[in-house]
């Protein structure tokens, strides 16, 4: 027997199969093979037995120490991991729950009198590289309707038509942008150091995306060459898997622009923006305060150091502010777009509309005591939610005559399997506490059992579908939680795959996990979590900057490596057979109960609210189905190319063609015992 004990939080030896790796929310079946986890128990020794953890009750006069131990079989050999484990002072668990979680003591993010934001992080891989990133928070979502793609068209020319960035070609660094749903991002990978002519490259790299951003010229030649070659990447894009995308975007935001305004646009109105409506574009986004920059990695100089560079070199630019026009209208404008109106605004007539349009400092100060507060009041912010769009939510109360998720069917000759997509929307729950971190650990467990009670039922023998995936994830570019059960087949096993996944869902929902798979996967992620915190400083610097932007776009504490293990070793010491289970309940309706969102929202009604924790029971807010246009319900081809199996039967249509029956008649089958 090897026995390994610290006083630190953590597993000290570690099963040598497991690989250091991210724990992702998403899971499929058919991704990964499972590990073998060998005997596992979790043994708990002290002195005395220690008061429960469910109580709640643990009082200040009760300090016990506490050993945190794992066994694994590992052949002939038996390997016991032990660490100490204190009992936060004997604090009560549930004042412990309300703490907030440890914020990375190494990320800085502050703010510029003009309203310009910034976040450094130092991270030490790769060495003497680090990651610039200008994030503009205007995407496709904030256009209008005729004005379809143009922010991908001003990213395109701001950033290739701008000098400073011409000049960082052959000293090492790589640049790009990106245009999304609710941002655009410019981006630069660059050496401490320039290659050609040896001086330091972060001032010339701000400076790069300084004049990129704020100094664009639009010179009618950039704006033709750069209409070209969009209009060619709209073309290069135009793929079965972009349809695919672009089809469950449509009917997941069907509610709101995220499902018609993708970035690409429509190449119709990109052939015909003149180089007004590009700068007026531009104008009404491009402001201070609607930037946030990110630099992420090995520094050649302090923090304080990169935040005096940052305020040199961004702190002079004027703070937006709304022009005269905009105050004309500013009691109808959106408060997404430009923030609470004023409440000077309903006050003041067209004088004070006119001194505020005025372009010189002097003039703005030359006007009246209710004015130049009016110039202070009005200059832009950040939009308040981003992305702006409103969301319907497959949690509480029914709406009046509102009916379960009708099954959108999309079918494509140059599609090739049989695509399901249950989708659940939800609001993003920041994390930010304690208790959201515990929530959070549940919900990885969660995903580790469905992934594994598939892989261990099915991968034996030869499955009726290809994969079967389930997701739960907060999506910052769309800013919604968004739950997903998605199902692939061959087409002839279309019916076959879809009666198993869901099957598997209802069984997990009535069921729940038994206690063998509680402890094993709870297990499993703290190892996960323990390897993930010993190589907190070998993680590339781009994967942290991406992991920071999606993190603080949702709303999260960014957390270092080591306080986030020593924080999940704490709260997955609280977490109890039932509470896992109340949350697999609730989380579940969405795809285990569609038909019944009635019965199942009076159930949840009139039981204990502790067995339908989070938001209650869920539904589904839409399905899809994807499925190749030549093949019926049967799986046999009915015209047009491919081939399938036969059996079965195929619906005729008015037109004569074979349409595939419904998926939603398999969605409602019988009760899982």
């Amino acid at each position: 027997v090897r026995v390994a004990a610290s006083h630190a939080p953590t597993t000290l030896r570690r099963p040598p199969q497991m690989a250091p790796r991210r724990a992702p929310l998403s899971v499929a079946a058919s991704a990964f093979a499972p590990p073998r986890l060998g005997v596992s128990k979790n043994l708990a020794l002290s002195s005395r037995r220690a008061p429960s953890v469910a109580s709640g009750q643990l009082r200040r006069s009760q300090r016990t120490p506490m050993i945190h131990a794992t066994v694994h079989r590992r052949g002939s050999h038996i390997i016991v991991c032990a660490a100490m484990a204190d009992v936060q002072d004997a604090m009560d668990v549930r004042e412990m729950l309300k703490m907030d979680v440890k914020k990375d003591k190494g990320l800085v993010v502050g703010q510029l009198d003009n309203g310009f934001r910034y976040v450094v992080l130092p991270n030490k891989l790769p060495p003497t590289r680090f990651e610039a990133h200008l994030e503009v928070h205007v995407g496709s979502v904030d256009e209008g309707v005729d004005e379809q793609g143009i922010a991908h068209l001003v990213e395109h020319v701001t950033f290739l038509g701008s000098k400073k960035r011409e000049n960082l070609l052959g000293s090492g660094a790589r640049a790009n942008a990106y245009t999304d749903f609710h941002h655009t991002v410019f981006h630069v990978h660059a050496p401490v150091t320039n290659n050609m002519s040896g001086g330091k490259m972060l001032p010339q790299v701000l400076e790069a995306l300084e004049d990129i951003a704020f100094r664009p010229e639009f010179q009618l030649n950039r704006i033709e060459k750069e209409r070209k070659a969009v209009l060619a990447e709209a073309q290069m894009m135009n793929t079965i898997e972009y349809r695919v995308d672009c089809q469950l975007l449509q009917y997941l935001h069907e509610e709101n622009n995220l499902g018609c305004r993708f970035p690409i646009g429509k190449t119709d109105q990109v052939k015909t923006w003149p180089a007004p409506a590009l700068r007026k574009f531009w104008e009404k986004w491009y402001y201070p305060a609607n930037v946030t920059l990110y630099v992420v990695g090995d520094l050649d100089r302090s923090v304080d150091d990169v935040k005096a560079l940052i305020e040199k070199t961004f702190g002079k630019l004027k703070p937006g502010r709304i022009s005269a026009d905009d105050i004309k209208r500013l009691q109808s404008l959106d408060p997404r777009e430009y923030g609470p109106a004023p409440a000077a605004v309903p006050a003041l007539g067209a004088g004070a509309a006119s001194a505020q349009s005025s372009p010189s400092d002097a003039a703005a100060s030359s006007v009246s005591g209710q004015a130049a507060a009016l110039h202070d009041l009005l200059i832009k912010t950040r939009h308040s939610v981003r992305p702006p769009v409103d969301h319907k939510f497959g949690y509480g109360p029914l709406a009046p005559g509102e009916k379960p998720a009708e099954v959108k069917l999309f079918r494509h000759p140059l599609l090739h399997h049989y695509m399901l997509s249950i989708f659940c929307k939800l609001p993003i729950k920041p994390m930010t506490t304690m208790d959201h971190l515990r929530q959070s650990f549940m919900m990885r467990t969660l995903l580790s059992v469905f992934r594994f009670r598939l892989h261990g039922r099915y991968m034996s023998g030869e499955p009726q579908f290809i994969t079967v995936d389930l997701d739960i994830s907060d999506s910052g570019r769309e800013g919604c939680a968004v739950s997903t059960l998605t199902i692939t087949a061959e087409p002839r096993d279309w019916a076959a795959a879809t009666t198993v996944g869901v099957q598997e869902i209802r069984r997990l929902q009535r069921h729940g996990l038994t206690a063998g798979e509680f402890e094993r996967y709870r297990e499993a992620i703290l190892r996960d979590s323990s390897q993930l915190a010993e190589q907190a400083n070998k993680i590339p610097s781009f994967d942290t900057l991406n992991f920071v932007m999606e993190s603080l776009a949702c709303g999260h504490t960014v957390m270092g490596h080591r306080d986030a293990h020593e924080a999940m070793m704490q709260v997955a010491a609280t977490i109890t057979l039932d509470e896992m289970n109340s949350l697999v309940r609730s989380m579940l309706t969405f795809a285990s109960d569609y038909g019944r969102e009635a019965e199942v929202l009076a159930e949840a009604e009139a039981d204990d609210p502790e067995r339908w924790p989070h938001l209650g029971a869920t539904r589904a807010t839409s399905i899809v189905a994807c499925m190749p246009a030549y093949i019926g319900a049967d799986g046999m081809s009915v015209g047009g190319g491919g081939g399938g199996a036969a059996g079965g039967s195929a619906r005729v249509n008015e037109h004569g063609r074979q349409s595939m029956v419904s998926p939603a008649s398999l969605l409602t089958v019988g009760s899982v015992h």
